[in-house]
């Protein structure tokens, strides 16, 4: 099956599994001229010393921006990744529909997912009819 036909679940399990290899996924248009459909590659991601990525950030910047992801590490650990804008934009996207969808299915079982923030009519309406003594004060709370 060619990946250029697998669905977007199908892709992000992909992209998953591969991670879970310490390999980078990412994705790219299949053709430049505005085909919708998506490719998917792999490719162990090259990594960096911060020491050597001051020195080589052309060569970063122009591997991220043509969808090659670089890890860089300082002292061995606490990794950062630098990837294109694109990418960032896609993984962004696709993490802000999982948080929907996490939230979605947390209120149809009747639950309010941990770390959510409740407001209620009433801080609403408490809100609007604050004085800006009692908003410098600190004194609405949700």
């Amino acid at each position: 099956m060619s990946t250029e036909t697998l669905g977007r679940t199908a892709r992000l399990e992909l992209a998953d599994q591969a991670l879970r290899e310490r390999e980078a996924v990412f994705t790219r248009p299949a053709r430049p001229w505005g085909w919708r459909g998506f490719e998917v590659y792999t490719s162990t991601m090259e990594s960096v010393p911060l020491k050597d990525a001051r020195s080589r950030l052309g060569r970063i910047h122009s591997s991220a921006a043509h969808g090659q992801p670089v890890e860089i590490t300082r002292h061995g650990s606490a990794p950062v990744v630098v990837v294109s804008k694109t990418m960032y934009d896609v993984m962004f996207t696709d993490h802000l529909r999982w948080q929907a969808e996490r939230f979605r299915k947390a209120l149809d079982e009747g639950s309010v997912p941990e770390g959510t923030l409740v407001i209620h009519r009433d801080d609403l309406e408490r809100w609007r009819d604050a004085s800006p003594e009692e908003w410098a004060a600190g004194k609405l709370d949700a």
